[in-house]
């Protein structure tokens, strides 16, 4: 089987032009893994809801395996911006596209870090 070249696959997805990418722990200790693939769920319907999976510009969510803090969770982090947020359960996740991702507003009261700077 051909070698699959990885740059040619992201220029495929466009992924240089996304808006941002929001990245769930279904994988660690930090919550259940039923509230974990639920909330990535729910936050793949939000932007679905929200118009922001098409074109340029647009978001795209996945699930990871952890996110290195494993209390508080579901944890999630939303790219390139590099802020991180705990208790990412699915009615919270929907808050942070809709308010982080859609309208740019840190959701400060689930926020646990973010860049200093």
């Amino acid at each position: 089987m051909p070698k699959k070249d990885p740059q040619r696959i992201a220029r495929k997805l466009r992924l240089g032009h996304l808006r941002a990418h929001v990245l769930v722990c279904t994988g660690g200790d930090c919550g259940s893994r039923r509230q974990q693939k639920d909330a990535l769920k729910e936050a793949r319907r939000q932007v679905k809801e929200l118009g922001l999976d098409r074109g340029d510009g647009r978001v795209v969510c996945t699930g990871v395996d952890c996110l290195k803090i494993c209390h508080g969770g579901p944890i999630a982090v939303v790219w390139p911006d590099g802020t991180f947020y705990r208790d990412a359960t699915p009615g919270n996740l929907r808050r942070i596209v809709r308010e982080h991702v859609g309208e740019g507003r840190v959701v400060e009261e689930l926020c646990i870090a973010r860049p200093e700077g």
